[in-house]
């Protein structure tokens, strides 16, 4: 009984926004949470369509709005005169969906990957005022092999684990140098120092603080994918990560509203937030 009443709760909610009433009668004629966590998902993708509707994400993919809500907390105290930095920014998707929920804000986006690089120049048109860096981040400058897998997101400055070769079919396909800079040198490049910064920059997230002493006293928020498994040799977890940051004055108070509950973590995107008092 309290199941149903769980469900005929949320069916009522849901019924109003996003599904149709075959689909509530199929969801109270079953007796599983993942109707629930479908249906609370496509709610999500509903409100997030709305929201970007109009802006230059809402020709992007559903799957690339997943800090949408995150990026929203940050809007609401952004400063003028900072930018946003795409520390790891790959195809420069996630810096396209960050100009369109704050769109007075200048972007520095962050890569070290030539083929990635070429993609975000593509989408430079979307993105103005944007500096581009080509550059691996860590706690030093100089070079560092990249290993590349097969997967386009997935490369890093670390060896592959097991863990993710298991979990995501991940393999090393080659390994290169790239320029490593730190954040703090970038910040004497970029014009505008950042107010959010989001780091996603595969299991080397604590050497990428290590060089942002000077960055991360100009910046309010963060938002960084956290791994709660090795994923990468040597990688520092979540809770390393959460310590140190703690330690510089940033507290974790929000998770990506795709984080999955009441199951292992794998990786989750956690929003930081600087004690200002």
């Amino acid at each position: 009984m309290r199941s149903f009443l769980r469900k005929l709760g949320a069916g009522k909610l849901l019924l109003q926004h996003v599904i149709q009433p075959s689909q509530a009668i199929r969801m109270l004629l079953r007796d599983t949470d993942a109707d629930i966590r479908y249906l609370f998902l496509q709610h999500i993708q509903k409100k997030r369509a709305r929201t970007l509707a109009s802006t230059p994400a809402a020709s992007l993919a559903p799957n690339y709005w997943g800090t949408c809500e995150l990026i929203e907390i940050a809007a609401k105290d952004f400063p003028s005169g900072h930018a946003v930095w795409d520390v790891g920014a790959c195809y420069g998707t996630w810096a396209v969906l960050a100009k369109s929920l704050i769109p007075h804000a200048p972007l520095v986006c962050i890569e070290p990957l030539p083929e990635h690089l070429s993609k975000i120049r593509e989408k430079e048109p979307l993105l103005r005022p944007c500096t581009i860096i080509e550059a691996a981040v860590g706690a030093h400058s100089g070079t560092v092999n990249i290993h590349r897998t097969n997967r386009a997101d997935a490369s890093s400055v670390l060896p592959l684990g097991d863990a993710a070769r298991a979990a995501y079919q991940l393999e090393q396909t080659e390994q290169f140098p790239v320029t490593l800079l730190t954040l703090d040198e970038i910040l004497h490049r970029a014009p505008h120092p950042p107010a959010l910064l989001k780091l996603d920059v595969q299991g080397y997230e604590l050497e990428a603080l290590k060089g942002a002493q000077k960055v991360l006293e100009t910046c309010r928020h963060l938002i960084i994918e956290l791994s709660f498994v090795e994923l990468y040799r040597g990688q520092p977890l979540a809770a390393d990560i959460i310590s140190w940051l703690n330690q510089h004055g940033f507290h974790p108070i929000a998770l990506g509203a795709e984080t999955e509950l009441a199951t292992p973590l794998v990786q989750a995107d956690v929003f930081f937030r600087k004690n200002l008092e």
